[in-house]
Parts: structure tokens; sequence; C-alpha cells
């Protein structure tokens, strides 16, 4: 709750959390359980203005920040947000992963199967959303050393999803095919 009036008040905000992480990073560390929560309240305090601007920085520099176990823990929460069924929090979410999959390829290429994983929930997702997650599978493809693997699983949903009846599948495989060739 206290957190939360800071943010409210706009003494905290995601530039302050950028400097305190470029000059204390490596201290962070030791507390990165209790930055998690934090960060995890946050993105789901919608009523609290800038909170999810916030909760984005602080998950963004400690996957920046950290090493593999961290940024497993960064994204794990990252995907359970965006299966909260809160499509504000989904899509801050969302992007978040995304902006990581653009900078950070090579880190974020053992968490595939986390972003993969997100395909069975599919039918929960906004048209938004599911162009977005094509394009972080779309461009992890693209940049890690097991490619074919991955694009040919890719390419077999994207497939099941033209072949299927209805025309939301159809969108769905129309916007997998588009991201992958956009890649």
């Amino acid at each position: 709750a206290f957190i939360h009036r800071r943010v409210k008040a706009q003494c905290i905000n995601a530039r302050m959390i950028q400097s305190v992480f470029a000059v204390h990073g490596r201290a962070l560390r030791e507390y990165v359980k209790p930055l998690l929560s934090i960060a995890e309240s946050l993105m789901r305090a919608s009523a609290v203005p800038g909170a999810r601007d916030v909760a984005s920085e602080l998950y963004g520099q400690i996957f920046k920040h950290f090493n593999e176990y961290e940024q497993q823990e960064v994204v794990g929460a990252l995907v359970t947000h965006v299966g909260s069924g809160n499509p504000d929090e989904g899509d801050a979410s969302l992007k978040l992963l995304d902006k990581l999959v653009c900078e950070f390829p090579e880190q974020m290429d053992p968490f595939y199967i986390f972003l993969k994983g997100m395909l069975d929930y599919i039918d929960n997702l906004a048209i938004q959303h599911i162009r977005i997650l094509f394009h972080m599978l779309s461009h992890l493809i693209t940049h890690s050393e097991q490619a074919d693997s991955k694009s040919d699983d890719l390419h077999i949903f994207v497939r099941k999803m033209l072949m299927k009846n209805t025309l939301h599948d159809k969108r769905v495989g129309v916007i997998g095919a588009t991201m992958m060739i956009q890649a």
C-alpha cells in the first residue's frame, strides 16, 4: 500500500527506477524477490495511475541487470500477467515482453517455450495481443540457433489455424503467417 501511494503521488516513477538500477543494480540483486513482488503488485494495480509503467520498468530493469534465473522469474511473471484476464494488465505485459524480445533476443531465446505456451490460450487473447505474440515468436526464431525446429512448430500451428473453419481461427492463422513473413 505504501508503494502504491508513492507511485500515485508520483514520488516513484519509471525514470527513477532506471536511475536506481543504473547506479545500484548489482546491490539490488539480493532483493530480487521483494522487487518482483512489488512489480507484480503494481502491474495488477489498475486504480493507481502510472503503476503499470513503474511495474514494467521494474520488471525490465530486473531482466536487464540480473542473471538467467531472475530473468526466468520475470518472463514467467509477465506470462502470468498476460493470462490474468485483465486486458490492460495483459497489454502492458505483452508490450514489455515484446520490448525484451527486440532488445535482448539472445537472453530471451531460452524462454521461447514460455512464450510459445501462450499459443494454447490464443482464444483468450485480443487480436492486437495475438499480433504481438506472433511478432515475439517470429523475432526469436530469426535470432535463434535452433531456428529450424522452432520455425517448424510455428508453421504447423499457423497451418492448423488456417485449416480450421471459424473466422477467428483463420484470422489467427493469417496474423501468424504475416508476422512470420515480416520477421
